[in-house]
């Protein structure tokens, strides 16, 4: 978290203006630099998967991870919507705030990583290992959690709307303030392996909407 916000603050002052120009520069998406362990030419494929997102496939190209190293790879802010990380290595990645809506994570490895706020509404995470990892106040509405290990992740205040959730394993996944209302294929025996409080919206509450099958 320490490295997040370092990074946050430096994207928000940005580099030094030269003497005599003006230091102001617009907002916008950042390209999320390689780290360690990052394939070569992150940046690139990041800059292309964007513009493939933002023409609706028209242009640019869309991203395919699938089955390579992005270990410790900082993807901050990164915009993967409908991207393929199918079987990649996200180990410890940094995913803090980034758009993975609609991406397919299915049995990747994201062990450790920080997905702190990041949105993965709609994701297929299937047999993803996400032991250890960070997923605080993130949006996982409608995801696919099947058979995922979840165990010891921090899911507080995390968005599981509708998440189908048979089968992961959950235990000592912290679900303090988590929003589960809807969600499918949760079982009492999962429940009472992670951590929950009054805070936690379960299935069946009044705040959920849709069959819990």
């Amino acid at each position: 978290m320490h490295r997040f916000l370092q990074r946050l603050l430096v994207w928000i002052s940005g580099p030094a203006a030269p003497p005599g120009q003006d230091s102001a520069r617009p907002l916008s998406l950042p390209m999320a630099p390689a780290a360690g362990g990052a394939p070569p030419g992150l940046a690139e494929t990041l800059r292309a998967h964007f513009r493939w997102v933002e023409t609706g496939g028209k242009e640019g190209r869309r991203a395919d991870f699938g089955g390579k190293s992005l270990r410790l790879a900082s993807l901050f802010m990164a915009n993967l919507r409908g991207a393929s990380l199918r079987g990649a290595d996200l180990q410890k990645a940094e995913i803090q705030w980034a758009d993975l809506a609609g991406a397919d994570l299915e049995g990747a490895d994201l062990a450790g990583a920080d997905l702190f706020q990041s949105n993965l509404e709609g994701a297929r995470l299937a047999r993803a290992c996400l032991r250890e990892a960070g997923l605080l106040s993130a949006n996982a509405a409608g995801a696919d959690f099947e058979g995922a290990d979840l165990e010891g992740a921090d899911l507080r205040g995390a968005c599981f709307r509708r998440a189908r959730l048979a089968g992961a394993r959950l235990g000592r996944a912290d679900l303090r303030g988590a929003d589960l209302s809807g969600a499918r294929g949760l079982s009492p025996e999962q429940l009472a392996s992670a951590l929950t409080d009054d805070s936690t919206l379960l299935p069946g509450s009044p705040a959920g909407s849709g069959e819990e099958k």
